[in-house]
């Protein structure tokens, strides 16, 4: 097993964890919610506190720590190897296409908010930039993050000559009716042949895979049914399931059980999954 980093493990954890903040009403409640807090979720002090919250301290911040990780792992990989004067190119690629491969079947089967396939899809671009003087990579990323800021200037501008029923059309979406939130609701408490129609005409795991089954109709069915404040004794709960499994498992193998999938089809080869330690007391 090669010495895995124990701080870049401690905050790609944290990140995770935070995410779920930044998730949690998207998984909970009709899609608006997430952005206009009038739409669903209760007018109460706390719920509005709550929403007000989030921005602050989650909301785009964890995105931002997890993908510094990221591209740090880029790095790590690619060094590693061509250290040891091999050629990550092959590897580098296999290893994103499958991170491509999980990203989809995520998105596709379980829930629309998936960033693995946005991950992998930079990554194929990622590579061939690492290489990059620092100032030129900072000039790039500057310009690529300011594009967002020039494209609401420019809606901004267009907003004058915009017409009644361009207005209309904007309104509903930002205050949906009633009638289209309770479409929405019943859909994601339907029955999962319903759900997976409504998202292949739309076209981390663990904790999708926890939430969707609270929410979703082929689960539990809380759709719409809990408010922010519940919400987050929701996420203190599957933090406690997320923190006690993974000390469990790892106290065990070397690797969670989708990672060490993943390097098992990345290196194309079968990959040891239990620790040596937890071999030797098994074996004795």
């Amino acid at each position: 097993m090669k010495q895995r980093i124990v701080a870049i493990d401690i905050l790609r954890g944290f990140a995770l964890l935070g995410i779920l903040l930044m998730n949690m009403s998207s998984y909970a409640m009709p899609g608006m919610a997430y952005f206009n807090p009038t739409v669903y979720g209760g007018d109460e002090l706390w719920n509005r506190l709550i929403f007000s919250l989030n921005p602050i301290f989650a909301d785009q911040k964890m995105m931002a720590l997890f993908s510094m990780l990221f591209g740090a792992s880029v790095l790590l990989v690619t060094n590693n190897m061509e250290k040891k004067g091999e050629s990550s190119l092959w590897f580098y690629y296999s290893r994103n296409a499958w991170l491509l491969v999980f990203g989809l079947i995520h998105s596709i089967l379980f829930w629309e908010g998936d960033v693995l396939v946005i991950y992998a899809l930079c990554s194929f671009i990622l590579y061939w930039l690492r290489r990059m003087l620092p100032k030129c990579q900072l000039g790039l990323g500057l310009f690529i993050f300011f594009i967002p800021s020039l494209f609401h200037v420019w809606i901004s501008g267009a907003l004058p000559d915009l017409q009644s029923a361009d207005w209309q059309y904007l309104e509903s979406f930002w205050q949906p009716s009633e009638a289209a939130i309770a479409t929405e609701i019943a859909l994601y408490q339907g029955n999962y042949t319903d759900h997976l129609s409504h998202r292949l005409s739309d076209g981390s795991i663990g904790q999708s895979l926890i939430a969707t089954f609270l929410f979703y109709g082929f689960g539990l069915s809380l759709f719409g049914m809990v408010d922010r404040i519940q919400q987050i004794l929701i996420i203190l709960f599957i933090w406690g399931i997320q923190i006690a499994f993974s000390s469990w498992w790892l106290g065990r193998f070397q690797y969670g059980p989708l990672e060490w999938i993943w390097r098992c089809l990345s290196h194309g080869r079968w990959q040891p999954l239990q620790k040596k330690q937890a071999v030797q007391i098994h074996s004795n």
